[in-house]
């Protein structure tokens, strides 16, 4: 049946962590009334195929379990998070609508929900609709199907793909999906090999990390990385794949596999939402928007979280979220985006690797004067115990002021160790604050004050700004 139109100050078109976000921050800051669609099966990428089923796969892959018993536990943590998430916004001061929506012009859209159509209308919109995997135009690519062919959506999504773990596989993509389900896939038995195109990984890192990590996948057991290289096509041959791929050191390679996994990245997806009759329009797959206030041509229309087409990740997408909401709650844009604030990124993965801040290599680009101190982990106190093989830290400090600006690891806790420098960074800290602070031993932790003190000693006196 249809519905009578509704009024809103605000519509948030998404229910994950940035259309979450945005319709709290439009309540916030004085909105008085406020609606959230939401998508009933694209709702949250963190609970539904992201974050967190890809974190119980790994820990369960990590114990040596089935692939079926993975893929069990991580469609229990799905369906739980997914009923504590939509309990909590229920519970919240917007009006939430279960449904898909369209917009029928700029000051309009009609949501189809379970009972019928609906029409609502607002002053102002946010678009938070998520991405998707994106497969690349290689010839055979696109038209191989699962469990042949899929992106982290088709199997780590609520229904995998996946009905036996491949006996070999291909990833085309180094970047944090690829390494982690290369980490889950390896685990479990299957051999892998990973295919980038880029002559570096983790480029969040200065180039150091990037040696250490194609190192450690040169050994025996590890999976491969393959990088500076393209595939360009990719054909059923003999009853497996055959995969064509140009190197830019060794000219034309063939790699031969069961099945192919595509982590080549993930594009905004506003597929069925007719941004066209919202006087919005798209440019290479995004629409065009200021990066900062989340502004797009239609002053009426901001953008948050994964929907910008860049900064694809949660803590950014959930502050995208507050600036975007807050912005559609005002006459205009009042507040803006600071990506210093929230520069940490993280791969969990068989050698987990994690940045904070500037590195070395982007501050001296940026005309930064920077000192820095790193370790090995192989001749460090926890390191040794752990009989770590392959690991290193790095603090990186501005030589001015003595304060710390970045920070990177790569080995054992890298996620969990890097977030000690959370606070100094954002408080303005220095060498010399960290190296009066409190650290126990043996602890990877405690190599920030190792590393402090290290550049503190670099003038054999002072810590630099004192």
């Amino acid at each position: 049946m249809n519905h009578k139109s509704e009024t809103y100050n605000v519509i948030v078109i998404g229910g994950g962590t940035a259309g979450a976000n945005a319709a709290r921050a439009a309540v916030d800051s004085g909105a008085q009334r406020v609606g959230l669609i939401r998508n009933p099966v694209m709702s949250n990428t963190c609970v539904r195929q992201g974050c967190m089923p890809s974190k119980a796969a790994l820990a369960h892959a990590a114990k040596g379990l089935s692939l079926g018993a993975a893929l069990d536990h991580k469609r229990h943590i799905i369906q739980e998070f997914e009923e504590d998430l939509d309990k909590s916004l229920e519970e919240e001061s917007f009006h939430v609508i279960w449904g898909r929506a369209s917009f029928i012009d700029e000051n309009s859209v009609q949501v189809e929900t379970a009972r019928g159509r609906l029409v609502l209308t607002a002053r102002r919109f946010v678009i938070a609709t998520g991405a998707r995997g994106f497969i690349p135009p290689i010839e055979g690519l696109r038209e191989l199907q699962g469990p042949l062919c899929f992106t982290s959506d088709d199997f780590m999504g609520p229904d995998s793909v996946l009905d036996h773990l491949p006996a070999k596989l291909l990833i085309l993509g180094a970047g944090p999906i690829g390494l982690e389900a290369a980490t889950f896939f390896s685990r479990l038995g299957c051999e892998v090999i990973v295919i980038e195109m880029l002559d570096r990984i983790l480029p969040f890192m200065d180039p150091e990390f990037c040696e250490l990590r194609l190192r450690a996948a040169r050994e025996p057991d590890a999976f491969t990385i393959q990088t500076g290289c393209t595939m360009k096509a990719l054909e059923k041959k003999n009853g497996s794949l055959c995969a064509i791929v140009e190197s830019k050191e060794n000219g034309g390679k063939t790699f031969s596999a069961e099945a192919v996994m595509v982590a080549t990245g993930r594009k905004p997806d506003f597929e069925g939402l007719k941004i066209e009759r919202a006087g919005l329009s798209l440019e290479k797959g995004k629409i065009p928007h200021d990066k900062r206030t989340l502004a797009t041509k239609n002053p009426s229309i901001f953008l948050a979280g994964d929907a910008t087409g860049h900064d694809q990740i949660l803590h950014i997408a959930a502050r995208m979220g507050r600036i975007a909401g807050t912005n559609a709650a005002s006459a205009k844009a009042a507040v803006s985006m600071d990506y210093a604030a929230v520069d940490m990124a993280i791969v969990f993965e068989e050698h987990p690797s994690a940045a904070i801040g500037m590195s070395e290599e982007k501050a001296r680009k940026a005309g930064v004067k920077v000192i820095t101190a790193a370790r090995d982990l192989s001749d460090v106190g926890r390191g040794l115990t752990d009989e770590v093989k392959f690991g290193r830290i790095k603090l990186v400090v501005d030589e001015a002021t003595g304060q710390v600006i970045g920070g990177q690891m790569l080995g054992p806790s890298a996620s969990e160790v890097i977030h000690a420098l959370s606070p100094v960074i954002s408080m303005g800290g220095t060498t010399n604050d960290m190296v009066k602070a409190t650290w126990y031993h043996p602890t990877y932790s405690e190599l920030w004050h190792t590393l402090a003190n290290d550049i503190c000693q670099s003038d054999s006196t002072l810590c630099p700004g004192t």
